[in-house]
């Protein structure tokens, strides 16, 4: 009896496909809830505040999200992606909180040697606090992703998301201070991670008791697998690259114009770059949802894992030319609807920046393939080619093309990570179809 025929198997596939679109449904609103909230604090800080001012928390970012993401190793993915439960969630936790304490430390030292004003000291320290608990909340993410219950990770975005921008805007209202409304951002991020991640742990059940009881224990008790948690960081190594470099290949142009055209002109980069992640979010939150089905495709059915990045590569090149296609007829009408008419004569930068954005969701679907089938070394050799070329091409074009040439930078190293990873995808296409062939022929 054929799969089809089969009512059985025909209810099993219409609930996998009803609770995919579920969870697909639920962390798309939290996700655009997110990122309209991280929005609104940019276009807060742009309105009541200054483009120096926009500099300033732009550059706190550029410095500490780095380093926080590198200290994250990007657990969630691998997380996700371990359907043999190879690790626990007490290892994760334990590897999180040691891993944050040595970046703190690296920050710290950062901020006392570079001798930064007490302003940009005091801001780079609170947004480095900030991003500490959005990493605990982070691996209660991984926890929840990997099990595909995503109605509680939304539901802690749209909280962290609204506490923050509520948060700022009541700082930046008071005090008109960038120290201020980054101590918002840091204390309305510790208030969701304490308040409301912690109770989703104990919700979860490992074996018929409390996950989060086991969790607490197993931290209480010092009984830290130092072997085992050194295993878990050298298989999530490559994945924490990948984020660092994520990260530093955004920052890059940003210093760079920061050092040749001044902290206004990186705050008005800032604004208008921010349309690049805005138009990326739905397309982060379909990656999010089928990371752990494209895992189990790629190990059970590689037809599936095929057809399912096929189709999510066609929504990415979709996404990125209907950016492209707004930006070209209202992009600077938006910008100074969004931001102020300081900003309307940046409409060429936009459309650069929608243009930036095609091979940037591209890669980032081939990318999620490449993880989900386990490759994290190749993963991070993608982003490490994209960072060395957006490095060189900020040093060739942010002196002589400013803002312009941080937006080209950033697009040249884009497609060299869109280049590296479709050479990867078919490298990785051809042992799966091997595999198929001697499944089928051992099935004859």
């Amino acid at each position: 009896m054929s799969a089809v025929a089969d009512p059985s198997a025909a209810a099993a596939l219409a609930a996998r496909s009803h609770a995919l679109r579920a969870n697909l449904r639920w962390t798309v609103a939290g996700n655009v809830a997110y990122a309209a909230c991280q929005w609104g604090m940019l276009v807060l800080l742009a309105r009541l505040g200054t483009p120096d001012l926009v500099g300033d928390f732009a550059f706190a970012l550029a410095l500490a999200a780095p380093i926080v993401l590198f200290a994250m190793l990007n657990l969630r993915a691998a997380q996700a992606t371990d359907r043999r439960r190879e690790f626990a969630f007490g290892d994760y936790v334990r590897l999180r909180i040691a891993c944050l304490a040595a970046a703190a430390l690296v920050l710290a030292a950062i901020v006392v040697c570079g001798r930064f004003d007490r302003t940009t000291a005091w801001t780079v320290a609170l947004v480095g606090i900030a991003k500490a608990f959005d990493a605990m909340s982070d691996v209660v993410y991984g926890l929840l992703q990997q099990r595909e219950s995503m109605r509680r990770i939304a539901v802690s975005r749209v909280l962290q998301g609204t506490l923050q921008l509520a948060g700022v805007a009541a700082a930046l209202v008071a005090t008109g201070s960038v120290v201020a409304a980054a101590g918002a951002m840091a204390a309305m991020s510790a208030a969701v991670t304490l308040g409301y991640d912690v109770a989703s742990v104990r919700l979860q059940r490992e074996g018929g008791a409390p996950l989060g009881a086991a969790a607490r224990s197993a931290l209480a008790s010092g009984s830290w697998d130092f072997p085992k948690l050194a295993r878990l960081a050298a298989l999530a190594l490559p994945l924490g690259l990948a984020a660092v470099l994520d990260a530093v290949n955004a920052s890059v142009p940003r210093w760079a114009l920061d050092a040749y055209s001044g902290r206004a002109a990186l705050g008005i980069y800032a604004a208008v770059a921010y349309f690049l992640v805005g138009q990326g979010t739905v397309l982060t939150a379909v990656a999010d949802v089928v990371r752990p089905r494209l895992a189990r495709d790629f190990a059970e059915s590689p037809e599936d894992f095929w057809r399912l990045v096929a189709r999510l590569a066609a929504v990415a090149a979709a996404c990125g030319v209907a950016g492209v296609a707004v930006a070209a007829a209202f992009g600077g009408e938006l910008l100074r609807l969004l931001y102020g008419s300081a900003y309307a004569g940046q409409g060429t930068l936009l459309a650069w920046m929608m243009a930036i954005a095609i091979p940037w969701n591209l890669s980032g679907i081939a990318t999620t393939a490449i993880g989900a089938a386990r490759r994290f070394r190749s993963v991070s050799a993608c982003f490490a080619v994209m960072t060395a070329v957006t490095a060189a091409a900020s040093l060739l074009l942010v002196p002589s093309h400013g803002a312009l040439g941080a937006a080209w930078a950033l697009g040249a190293g884009m497609a060299a990570r869109l280049a590296v990873a479709c050479r990867l995808l078919a490298r990785l296409r051809a042992p799966v179809a091997v595999r198929s062939a001697l499944v089928a022929a051992g099935a004859r």
